[in-house]
């Protein structure tokens, strides 16, 4: 048995739209689905169901935490253990919530509701495979990425690398967005990149490959500092919070230069 991660977090709001756009118009979630009392929300580049689930409510708070296991076999372990700490386990059947499989509910001893589920629907990003031939009837999430991108002022890049390069997620995000020509969304835009792995490289190769297509692409990238993050899984702890200073200062460092970058940029254009 293994937890991999934390799942997702329900929400409780006395004013589910309101609080529904804070979440889509300011923090840049995206609206999944909804039903009378629920809206379930991710971040673009989750492939799960949602990480958010908000809950019409009389009071603000956290309704429940969840926790992804490594299999649905995990569930009756799990819950044997917890009952024998003395918890009382629920059971709560697949679809109880939108686009999650079976899982167990408990309380904690510190009183906070937690779950463990261990299958969610996968909806990604919703963007099709990059097809030229349509590129001139671009799919409706193709078009809101561009105009996403057109709209940002600057463009940052974060990584892991496969295979001595970039995902193939991003690639197509890319292409998608850079389609058809001369029409690129990604033209003159100020960017930076940063990467993470458990290698030893900490994503260069990767971060190399994306370079070179910023040059066709004509995006003007920050060239330092570097942010190669290597042994990744020694710099983050059980909650995957950065604990590396080092690591945290280049990030800082980064983020300022591109920040510098893009008003020098802009005031260069006028």
């Amino acid at each position: 048995m293994a937890i991999f991660r934390l799942g997702h977090v329900e929400v409780r709001t006395p004013d589910l739209e309101l609080c529904a756009a804070y979440y889509t118009e300011v923090l840049g979630l995206r609206e999944v689905a909804r039903d009378e009392n629920h809206v379930y929300l991710k971040g673009w580049d989750e492939q799960d169901h949602h990480s958010l689930m908000l809950t019409g409510a009389n009071r603000y708070g956290l309704e429940h935490v969840a926790f992804k296991t490594e299999s649905v076999d995990d569930l009756e372990g799990y819950e044997t253990d917890l009952e024998r700490y003395g918890c009382t386990v629920e059971r709560i059947g697949a679809g109880t919530e939108l686009g999650q499989g079976d899982a167990i509910r408990f309380d904690s001893p510190t009183g906070h509701t937690m779950e463990i589920y261990a299958k969610m629907d996968k909806v990604g990003n919703g963007l099709p495979l990059f097809n030229q031939d349509e590129e001139q009837n671009p799919h409706p999430k193709v078009a809101e990425l561009k105009q996403r991108a057109r709209s940002a002022d600057a463009i940052l890049f974060v990584t892991p690398e496969y295979n001595y390069s970039i995902p193939g997620v991003l690639k197509n995000a890319i292409d998608c967005a850079s389609r058809p020509y001369g029409d690129s969304a990604w033209n003159g835009k100020p960017v930076a990149i940063m990467g993470a792995t458990v290698g030893t490289l900490g994503t260069a190769r990767a971060q190399y490959h994306l370079r070179q297509t910023f040059v066709f692409l004509n995006m003007y990238p920050v060239n330092q500092p570097e942010v190669m993050v290597s042994n990744a899984q020694d710099r983050f702890d059980q909650e995957g919070r950065l604990t590396d200073e080092t690591t945290k200062k280049l990030i800082q460092q980064l983020l300022a230069e591109l920040v510098n970058w893009t008003k020098r940029l802009q005031q260069s254009a006028h």
